[in-house]
Order: C-alpha cells, then sequence, then structure tokens
C-alpha cells in the first residue's frame, strides 16, 4: 500500500491493447529500446500513460521469447517500466474458425493450457495482465 506521501500516479489514459505505437511495431522479436522509448515518448504525447503490451497469436515459445526481452526493457529504462504496465496474450487461445480469428493467424491456434499460460506468464515476470 502506498504511503499517504507518495505522489499520485500521473493522469491520463490507460489503454489496454497496444501492438505499437509511433512506428514501432511490438509484435517484432527484436524492439531495441531507443525503439521502445520512441513508442512511450509518442503515447505519452498523446496522453497515454499505461498500457499493456499487447501481442497477438504466435507460437507459445515466441511470445515467452518476446515477453522476456520486453520485460529486459522495462528493467532497463524506469519510464517504459512505468507506461508498460503489464502484457495482453491476444491468443493463441482463439478459434482458429474463419470470422472468429479477425486477422490473427490460424496455424498456432490451439486449445488453452494451464502449463502454456504459467510458461508464459513466468517469462513475463508475473505480468501477464488480460487473456483474450
Amino acid at each position: 500500500m502506498p504511503s499517504r506521501n507518495a505522489a499520485p500516479p500521473p493522469a491520463g489514459l490507460f489503454d489496454f491493447q497496444v501492438n505499437g505505437f509511433g512506428g514501432v511495431d511490438f509484435q517484432r522479436d527484436d524492439v531495441t529500446l531507443d525503439e521502445a522509448r520512441i513508442a512511450v515518448e509518442a503515447l505519452r504525447r498523446h496522453g497515454t500513460t499505461r498500457i499493456f503490451v499487447t501481442f497477438i497469436t504466435d507460437q507459445v515459445d515466441r511470445l515467452c521469447r518476446r515477453l522476456k526481452h520486453f520485460e529486459k526493457l522495462r528493467a532497463a529504462d524506469a519510464q517504459v517500466a512505468s507506461l508498460f504496465a503489464g502484457y495482453h496474450l491476444e491468443g493463441p487461445w482463439l478459434s482458429p474458425e474463419p470470422g472468429y480469428r479477425g486477422a490473427h493467424p490460424s496455424e498456432p491456434m490451439h486449445a488453452p493450457s494451464a502449463a502454456e499460460f504459467e510458461r508464459m506468464q513466468s517469462a513475463a515476470q508475473g505480468g501477464v495482465r488480460l487473456v483474450t
């Protein structure tokens, strides 16, 4: 619990589904710290102060690598950490049926697995906050 003297969180917008911003695609495996800072600065200019970085359907191993990578970016920069409030996983547990999967690739989609979720949650250091 914050102390009574703690500064209130910054006023602004919270977006729970951000796949990228400011020309930076969060779905890439090689997002640099400079690119993360570009996205953070662009989001702040638009009044957004907190987001869930959102990853779309992919292979679980790739999602785990991406989550670990973004955790390293968060650890390297306080501004990135303060804006990236957690993660939203959009898949791979969506219906692969046409009309239900939207623009997501059907190949990696499959039934939910608690073990896979735990792997991804561990990779995200407990930061997975929303699953579609």
